[in-house]
């Protein structure tokens, strides 16, 4: 029994730290009204945060697995919603996954991330 006892708390406490210490996920996706600039829809930062991020960066400029650079990007609003809506080289569609408002959105937040 005492056995049993020292081994579930051998392995359960390393869980309890990692979750007491677990980052914060919703600041992620959540709007932060400091950071909000006019005229940027607020579901294109949401889905581009959930969507894109991975590849691209919170800012545009991570260029993971050969993702383009949104920051220094020189293609024009229809060229952005082309490729979110159709993908290009190893990005998949996003048509799929997305209404025609939200591709718009993010196509918009994408460019405001240009410097």
């Amino acid at each position: 029994m005492k056995k049993s006892i020292s081994i579930f708390i051998i392995f359960s406490l390393p869980v309890f730290f990692c979750f007491s210490c677990g980052t914060d996920v919703a600041n992620k996706t959540s709007i932060d009204s400091s950071s909000h600039q006019a005229g940027v829809p607020d579901e294109g930062k949401v889905l581009y945060l959930e969507k894109c991020s991975l590849c691209h960066g919170e800012n545009g400029d991570l260029g993971s697995m050969g993702a383009a650079n949104l920051v220094t990007s020189k293609i024009n609003s229809a060229a952005v919603l082309a490729i979110i809506r159709d993908g290009k080289n190893g990005m998949r569609s996003f048509a799929p996954d997305f209404k025609v408002e939200q591709l718009n959105a993010v196509a918009k937040y994408a460019e405001q991330l240009r410097r």
